[in-house]
């Protein structure tokens, strides 16, 4: 798993279907790392590349249809908002 780090570094709380206690979460999803590095989140990969893309597609279906449609919109995937799940993540999951 690769750790996150919130810039407050005392935040307890769920950011794009990760759970953060004290300002740390973890996640193997490359939408969710790509998400945070962009929002200033700090990145720790202690893994091999390959490892943390497993369970890629899990961490989708575990996001609810609002949480997909925001990563869809980010990613630029066109005509998201009229998806569903299962469409969403056949999408996330091409590119």
């Amino acid at each position: 798993m690769t750790k996150v780090y919130s810039p407050n570094k005392n935040f307890n709380g769920v950011v794009a279907n990760v759970t953060f206690v004290e300002g740390v979460g973890e996640t193997n999803s490359p939408y969710s790392l790509d998400y945070f590095k962009r929002k200033g989140y700090t990145i720790k990969n202690n893994e091999k590349k390959d490892e943390e893309n497993k369970g890629q597609s899990n961490d989708l279906d575990n996001m609810d249809l609002k949480e997909l449609k925001a990563l869809a919109k980010e990613q630029g995937v066109k005509g998201y908002s009229n998806m569903g799940k299962q469409k969403l993540i056949s999408k996330l999951e091409a590119r």
